[in-house]
């Protein structure tokens, strides 16, 4: 992905807004306009141009991480790497400040993204109030789009994308014998005139990154 957004003839303007999802545990609601639009609101509102989705629990806790060591108990929300949006110019700063990510980890990535955000606080925001991403609490689909429930502490809003994280996408076997999902169990239930969707071809549907200019 850095080699991506580091090559000056493959990759991104300055200006185009780059959304990345981690994997197939993503599911992208909104088309390009949409999401170019509602970044630009964001952006404006947060002002910043990298913006992370959030999550209530700091992974991998304080033990593997200095932000969390340094946030846990001072803020109920903290970085989630599942969904990440942002400004070309921004993708390549991070990419450009931050030490190259080794092959091999003593654990997750995430732990690189928290870095950069403990030393540029004031350039990167999170999503609080899920105007563009959403985690898998809290919404319903409303004729094919997710739309966070006001009962779940939100306004109704329509978000861009939603990510399964944690054990949102773990699957497991049924006593039938049959490989499911909660992920794969949700998808099956909105989507119900979708006939025989196996827990991989579910995830196979849904985009893990966009890039829109």
């Amino acid at each position: 992905m850095r080699k991506w957004f580091m090559d000056p003839a493959q990759g991104p303007r300055d200006d185009d807004v780059v959304l990345f999802g981690d994997g197939p545990d993503v599911m992208v609601f909104a088309g390009a306009t949409e999401i170019v639009q509602k970044f630009v609101e964001a952006e404006a509102r947060l002002n910043a141009s990298l913006i992370f989705e959030h999550s209530r629990g700091c992974f991998p806790g304080a033990k593997k991480s200095q932000y969390c060591k340094q946030l846990e108990g001072k803020q109920d929300l903290f970085i989630n790497t599942g969904l990440i949006i942002g400004r070309g110019r921004a993708w390549r700063r991070m990419f450009t400040e931050q030490p190259v990510i080794p092959d091999k980890l003593d654990g997750t990535d995430v732990v690189w993204f928290q870095d950069y955000a403990l030393s540029h606080a004031a350039e990167v925001a999170l999503d609080t109030g899920g105007k563009l991403f959403c985690g898998d609490i809290g919404f319903e689909i409303c004729a094919g789009r997710a739309v966070l429930k006001r009962e779940a502490g939100f306004d109704d809003s329509t978000p861009i994308a939603c990510h399964w994280h944690g054990p949102g996408h773990w699957g497991h076997l049924t006593k039938d014998g049959h490989w499911t999902s909660r992920l794969h169990r949700q998808f099956s239930e909105w989507y119900s005139d979708v006939k025989n969707v196996s827990s991989e071809a579910a995830e196979a549907v849904m985009p893990a990154a966009i890039l829109t200019k």
